[in-house]
């Protein structure tokens, strides 16, 4: 038999220690689903290695949230308040008038628009007032339906080119009043023929299927 070995003669193989490179590549990888395009899987890569590691995370958990969550029916294009039907993205974006997060979405997708190509997307303003007075999916009320009457107002500039921009003023407005609603959309539409249009069946339908919409796709909050 050989002779036993000592302890100090066993000598463990040390692992091999990984270049800088590799480490940096494992670390700053972006390891989602590529776009089809090399050249612009390569920006989200560059992108995604220049995030510090709490914003890498953030990315990660939102990219898992999108993986795992059930996909949810869009209503039938009703009409277009910005960019145009062939546009690369279409955002479809259900809003409550005195919701502050809703007037942070509005201004960054103006932000959005400057930064990329023209025509890239288009938006779909939808509507979901936070008000029992006119959502059967909200118990609390307000005395005089500022909100439900803020949405109507904004369904009534469809089709109008200064639509995006007239919600922009309804959300900077900050309407406490119903008078303030209509103040707001003044540089826009006169205000005999928005409160006709306001009071419509045709606008109260549209607004309804608006709400029902959400809820099918089980809106917990706005925007969504």
């Amino acid at each position: 038999l050989p002779p036993p070995t000592t302890t100090a003669e066993k000598k463990p193989t040390p692992a091999p220690t990984p270049t800088p490179t590799a480490a940096a590549k494992t670390t700053d990888m972006f390891d989602g689903p590529p776009t089809g395009d090399p050249a612009r899987d390569e920006l989200i890569e560059r992108f995604m290695g220049q995030l510090d590691p709490q914003a890498k995370q953030v990315m990660s958990d939102l990219l898992r949230d999108y993986r795992e969550t059930p996909v949810g029916q869009l209503p039938k294009t009703r009409a277009l308040v910005a960019g145009k039907a062939d546009a690369a993205v279409k955002l479809v974006d259900w809003t409550d008038p005195l919701c502050p997060h809703c007037a942070m979405l509005h201004e960054t997708m103006k932000e959005i628009d400057k930064s990329v190509p023209p025509g890239l997307f288009s938006v779909e303003a939808r509507h979901f007032p936070l008000d029992g007075f006119c959502n059967a999916g909200v118990q609390r009320k307000s005395p005089d339906g500022v909100r439900c009457i803020g949405a109507k107002a904004q369904i009534c500039m469809e089709g109008d080119p200064k639509a995006f921009e007239a919600s922009g003023a309804l959300f900077a407005a900050r309407a406490q009043t119903v008078d303030a609603v209509y103040e707001a959309f003044a540089p826009f539409r006169d205000r005999k023929a928005l409160e006709k249009c306001v009071n419509s069946k045709e606008t109260e339908a549209k607004l309804q299927d608006d709400i029902k919409a959400a809820l099918a796709l089980n809106l917990e909050g706005t925007p969504l």
